[in-house]
């Protein structure tokens, strides 16, 4: 019989649930497009968590051993398009013997980023932190997929490296629990036009090669430029 994933459903996961939610109200969030995670479970132990927030067009899938160590991160984004493409994975190696926490620092580490023009970026690290690493560029589009519904997660899963499981919520687990004021967790916003702008002008500033720099207006002074910013000088 094929093992199933059992899933329970939360805020985040923080080495353990961080306020933990009922199936209907993750389907909720995801119908409204809010964050909220799933952790997935094996034979009853940590196998997988999925951070989810489909208005941020971000999906985050980290794989687990069954020592808890990090077996490999998988983050997609919005393309804009209305679904996603892989944006950034990142596997480990190591040997069998090394905790948890060590693993991901010395254990042979390979990052692959994508644009979702088609640029591809391979980083591998033989010795993790340790030693030297290795940089290649290519032509490469990356994976797109859908934006899955409540539950659907198999094309997701199977892009992260799992094999097609039944999903089935959990009745009970021995997972470690607790509440916190905040999620674990948020995900990564575009800088806003302002943002851009300001940091635009510090690496202006910073690249000229007159180190006396004389601001475009007095000191004194309020603009509001063209793109709308408030900008003191």
């Amino acid at each position: 019989m094929r093992a199933r994933l059992e899933a329970v459903y939360c805020d985040g996961w923080d080495a353990g649930v961080v306020n933990p939610l009922t199936s209907s109200a993750a389907k909720a969030r995801d119908a409204a497009a809010e964050p909220y995670t799933v952790v997935l479970l094996l034979h009853g132990r940590l196998h997988a968590v999925m951070d989810l927030s489909w208005s941020d067009g971000y999906c985050r899938i980290t794989r687990f051993d069954a020592a808890e160590r990090t077996l490999s991160r998988h983050l997609l984004r919005g393309t804009g398009e209305g679904d996603l493409f892989l944006r950034e994975v990142r596997t480990w190696d190591g040997p069998a013997d090394v905790g948890k926490h060590e693993y991901p620092h010395v254990a042979a580490r390979m990052t692959t980023t994508y644009t979702v023009s088609g640029t591809r970026t391979d980083i591998v690290e033989p010795h993790g932190d340790r030693g030297t690493r290795r940089d290649s560029t290519s032509q490469q589009r990356p994976p797109r997929l859908p934006i899955p519904a409540f539950g659907r997660w198999d094309e997701l899963l199977r892009l992260a490296g799992e094999t097609s499981r039944e999903i089935v919520d959990a009745v009970q687990h021995e997972l470690p629990v607790r509440v916190e004021a905040r999620a674990p967790w948020r995900a990564p916003r575009p800088l806003k036009p302002c943002a851009m702008a300001r940091t635009r002008s510090i690496w202006a500033i910073g690249s000229t090669s007159d180190s006396a720099w004389t601001p475009a207006w007095p000191a004194s002074s309020t603009r509001t430029p063209a793109n709308g910013c408030r900008t003191s000088g």
